[in-house]
Order: structure tokens, then sequence, then C-alpha cells
């Protein structure tokens, strides 16, 4: 495959939508070689992390992409995928479950030139990549723009809660069988 900045110098005028076509292609390259050769080590890791697991598959992703990135002068905030606690997740079947995650991309000078939206597909009953991951641009850069614009493209996404309001609303649950 070839190099970011090898791409990046073919197009006309390098922009989030030109990002986010590499990135996916990226993701279609070693997506899938990159879950087989850490598959062993999330499974052992499982039962201690749970679904934490296949953040170590998205890190040890994006890892070459990130400093390729850093190589032209672009910065993902957080780093891609996204940040867990602000992503959402749906799905109606636990073997096919899809968490929307985001990164604000900046440019060298600081300016953003949009947001990189990672749709993680993975399974909740054993270790697995349904769907290989989809990846999506927005020109929108800032928090509220970005999830307005998220949830004009997905239903479901905009009835999602996010990871904080999830994991409060389980705490609240738990709590109320405990008593």
């Amino acid at each position: 495959m070839e190099t970011l900045k090898a791409y990046f110098e073919k197009q006309k005028q390098p922009d989030i939508h030109t990002l986010a076509a590499y990135v996916q292609a990226y993701v279609n390259e070693h997506g899938q070689s990159v879950f087989d050769a850490n598959k062993a080590e999330m499974i052992e890791k499982y039962p201690l992390i749970g679904d934490s697991v296949y953040g170590m598959h998205g890190k040890r992703l994006f890892d070459d992409l990130h400093a390729q990135m850093k190589a032209l002068g672009l910065k993902a905030t957080p780093r891609i995928p996204g940040n867990l606690m602000i992503s959402r997740e749906w799905g109606d079947d636990e073997s096919d479950r899809q968490r929307w995650m985001w990164s604000k991309i900046t440019q060298a000078d600081g300016t953003a030139l949009g947001t990189i939206v990672c749709a993680f597909y993975h399974n909740h009953i054993e270790i697995d990549l349904p769907r290989p991951m989809k990846v999506m641009a927005l020109e929108e850069s800032t928090p509220k723009a970005v999830i307005s614009a998220l949830e004009k493209m997905s239903p479901d996404f905009a009835k999602a809660l996010d990871m904080r309001a999830e994991v409060a609303a389980w705490m609240a649950s738990m709590e109320g069988q405990q008593q």
C-alpha cells in the first residue's frame, strides 16, 4: 500500500475526504491481519478487561497511520479511532454491534481539517469482527457540530447513549437490583 504522503501528493487538494478515503483503504488492507495477529491475546485478556480488547486492536491497527499523519503535520485528537467514553454503540444482535467513534484532525498550523469517524463493528459473544470498519469524513470539527452531523446521518446514532451515559444507566440499574 502506498504511503499517506504519496497518496496526498497525487491529490489536487487533499482534504478530510481524501484522508478518510486513505484511512478506509488502510483499514481494508491491514484491519483483518492486525486483528488475526492479536486475536489470541485479545481472547486471553477479555475476562479481565472486556470489550476494551477491541481498543487494543484499534491502537495497534492505527499506530503506523498516526506516524504517517504526524510526518505530514496532521494530528488526530483523540487518536483514531476515537474516544470510547464519548462514542455511541448500538445493534439488535450481540454478535454484530457497531460503535461510532471520531477524531478531530488538525493541520500543522492548528487549523481543523475536519473529523474522521470510524464505525467499528464487533461481537459481544466472542472476539470477532463481523464486518470491516467503515470510515467516514465530516467537515465539522467542533464536538456539538460533529454529534449533530452524526445524528442526522443515523437515527440509530441519535437514539444511542454515549458511553458515559450508558455506564451511568447501567450503574443505576445495578443499584436498583441491590435494593
